[in-house]
């Protein structure tokens, strides 16, 4: 099984310089790894983090779920010969990406979600 080497990446880098390297594990699940990496470095150096930012988070990490969901039903319906289920939930999900390009300057919120905190955009 081949692996992408994240983990030996980690160890090299300081959690200063590494902000893009949790996003970066998985193109559309961006949001769900920097909230973990957050997490741990937050719980190791025991930072405060705001509750704007937590709202936040769970508002970037609700609009990454709906539109995987959205993908992956559509595949489903694909895989049972019914294409027509695939094209309709893949428009849907376009719109959420589009929606949150506008909203967070990133289809899938890459960058937003920061140690203690998060990155606001301004377009």
């Amino acid at each position: 099984m081949w692996h992408k080497g994240i983990e030996k990446k980690f160890e090299s880098l300081s959690w200063k310089k590494d902000r893009g390297l949790p996003a970066g594990v998985s193109g559309d699940t961006t949001v769900a790894h920097s909230i973990a990496y957050c997490m741990a470095l937050e719980s190791m150096t025991r930072a405060v983090v705001p509750q704007r930012a937590y709202w936040l988070r769970a508002l970037f990490l609700e609009r990454e779920r709906i539109a995987n969901h959205l993908g992956d039903i559509g595949a489903i319906c694909n895989d049972a010969a019914f294409a027509f289920m695939l094209y309709q939930l893949a428009r849907l999900k376009e719109m959420v990406l589009c929606t949150n390009r506008k909203l967070f300057g990133h289809r899938f919120i890459m960058d937003r979600v920061v140690p203690a905190g998060f990155r606001s955009y301004r377009s």
